[in-house]
């Protein structure tokens, strides 16, 4: 109870701002002490985000007593969220060698390298730690995340089954055991969305769609019908696709996705048919980052024009991103042609920032410019020049344990053709996990863009969903 006020005091002391006296506490400490509430002070300032301060605290206390179990552990922990993995191993592999039967340090030592890559290892930490204390949830949740992260799912999938069985209402778990259910299948989607935009479009979607890996390892089979009807001032067109897609899994993280689907355009002055479809590739490039490239076919279908007049895009992008300890950096460009002659290319970069763990808060900023070879008059918008930047806020998290919120909001300002236009876009979204295999889903949104909707400046979105894992 002690070391828990002092811990609350110190934590309230630091996000107030007040002065925190360092040297104080440790006089305050008896002759001889373990240096305990130094300790706690910086557990504090460690979870409060200031970690050289933290280290600088625990360096002082290691400096008195080298053998304080548990200082070693903060260090280790701190240097660990501090991205030193190196020098955070060199401690958790000294209390290990010394402590052989500390359950923490073992776990500690684990996630380390799990963040490393070593999954292998990690793994084998991990259940070290579980021979020695077996009830412990952060732990086998730990080794859940590396199995995952090692691809495989359903040694995955068994420890969640255990943690769920000790605590049913574990939101970390279910979460990860939807997910990983929902990765492997089967796997049953249905989604309606109805928008609007400022030039008096309409547009109903439906969609449903089957996944499941039918006991292919490395495979995830997508199946599915997709429904555009669009209208505008008495006018209406349909467009129509079935859709076949496989993900697979290649060496490492590395997936590939080819995607086929045959569409059916309906229209008061033409109906036609064809096949479209796509090929994309993701691999990893280093520990923390990422690159996407990916070729694609399709029509435009947002509104009644567009169908009609048989807008077809090939586009091929580019992608990377770099995720640091609380950041992550990404970067695109994307080149397509379109069936009418035209043909644009797209810029983008930006940066998020994770600014809180719970609720999961992520901010960032976001610079786009897009520019069309011609200026076309056959439906979709298409200006010179694009210039974008804006800055967005991100919040998600779950409640009443079965319900999950997610908000956001764009701010900005776009230029094009001269003028320059205040933009942003606001969207919020609920999901309610009904049993451990039935969701709903639903999602509004509304946005002032010219580089989001086909046609209009600004548009609106309501989307419902139902999702079933068998």
């Amino acid at each position: 109870m002690k070391m828990k006020w002092i811990k609350a005091l110190c934590l309230a002391a630091i996000l107030s701002g007040a002065p925190v006296n360092v040297f104080g506490a440790q006089a305050a400490e008896p002759s001889g002490g373990s240096g305990e509430a130094t300790l706690s002070m910086a557990d504090s300032l460690a979870r409060a985000g200031k970690l050289d301060r933290a280290i600088a605290i625990i360096e002082e206390v290691l400096a008195r007593e080298p053998a304080n179990t548990d200082g070693r552990l903060l260090y280790a922990r701190t240097l660990s969220w501090k991205g030193e993995y190196e020098r955070a191993i060199s401690v958790y592999e000294d209390v290990v060698r010394q402590k052989p039967e500390n359950a923490e340090a073992h776990a500690g030592y684990a996630r380390v390298l799990s963040w490393k890559g070593e999954y292998s290892r990690s793994i084998e930490e991990y259940r070290k730690a579980l021979a020695i204390e077996p009830g412990s949830i952060e732990a086998r949740m730990g080794l859940a995340r590396t199995l995952w992260w090692k691809g495989d799912d359903n040694a995955a999938l068994n420890e969640l089954s255990t943690i769920l069985s000790i605590d049913p209402a574990n939101g970390d778990a279910l979460s990860l055991e939807r997910r990983l259910r929902a990765l492997r299948g089967p796997l049953l989607k249905a989604l309606y969305s109805n928008s609007s935009d400022s030039d008096t479009n309409r547009l109903a979607s439906y969609r449903l769609s089957f996944s499941d890996t039918f006991g292919l390892p490395g495979h995830r089979f997508e199946a599915g019908y997709r429904r555009f009807d669009a209208s505008s001032a008495g006018r209406s067109a349909t467009a129509h696709f079935l859709d076949l897609k496989d993900s697979i899994r290649l060496s490492g993280k590395s997936v590939l996705t080819p995607r086929l689907s045959l569409v059916s355009l309906d229209s008061d002055l033409s109906n036609t048919a064809y096949l479209a479809g796509g090929l994309s590739f993701y691999a990893p490039v280093m520990k923390s980052a990422g690159v996407s490239l990916s070729y694609s076919r399709y029509p435009l279908v947002d509104t009644v024009t567009l169908i009609e007049n048989n807008i077809r895009v090939s586009e091929a992008a580019a992608a990377l991103t770099h995720d640091m300890r609380r950041a992550t950096l990404s970067a695109s460009a994307v080149s397509a042609s379109y069936s009418d002659g035209n043909s644009r290319y797209d810029l983008s970069g930006g940066i998020s920032v994770n600014v809180l763990k719970s609720p999961n808060v992520v901010a960032g900023f976001v610079s786009e410019y897009r520019d069309f070879s011609e200026r076309k008059a056959n439906g979709y918008y298409n200006p010179p020049h694009i210039f974008s930047n804006s800055v967005y806020l991100e919040v998600s998290d779950r409640f009443r344990q079965d319900f999950l919120y997610r908000a956001k909001a764009t701010l900005g300002n776009q230029s094009r053709e001269g003028t320059s236009d205040l933009a942003g876009s606001f969207q919020a979204g609920l999901e309610w996990e009904a049993t451990r295999d039935l969701s709903v889903e639903a999602l509004y949104k509304y946005s002032r863009s010219a580089l989001e909707s086909a046609s209009g400046f600004s548009f609106e979105e309501f989307r419902a969903g139902v999702n079933y894992l068998f």
